[in-house]
């Protein structure tokens, strides 16, 4: 099977970031998703169970909207690149392209 589909983010200007959807076998179904002041980070490809095809699933991913100052848990239709849902954080979370490390972070659970 050839593998297509690529997801990821572009950053079109320092405060302007996109979702992206890459079709690396087909550029005339690269899809973009973006809105002004809205700062999404690294999406997770969860594949539905009967997939049909090879962006069948949902993508998650964390965005913070920087007109309420509030981070946000988005769900994404991976085949139609369109938000099925968002989910208002109560706390902020740091915009990262990947991930965050916090070595002074203390853990709580007994080791």
């Amino acid at each position: 099977m050839q593998y297509c589909v690529i997801y990821g983010w572009s950053s079109f200007d320092y405060s302007r970031i996109g979702l992206v959807k890459k079709n690396v076998c087909d550029h005339t179904k690269d899809q973009v998703l973006y809105q002004d002041n809205h700062y999404g980070s690294e999406m997770y490809f969860i594949a539905h169970p009967e997939a049909k095809s090879e962006d069948d699933g949902v993508l998650v991913s964390i965005t913070y909207d920087g007109e309420k100052e509030k981070s946000y848990f988005v769900v994404i239709d991976a085949l139609t690149f369109t938000e099925i849902d968002r989910a208002y954080l109560p706390h902020n979370i740091p915009w990262s392209a990947h991930g965050m490390h916090f070595p002074e972070a203390k853990w709580t659970l007994s080791q």
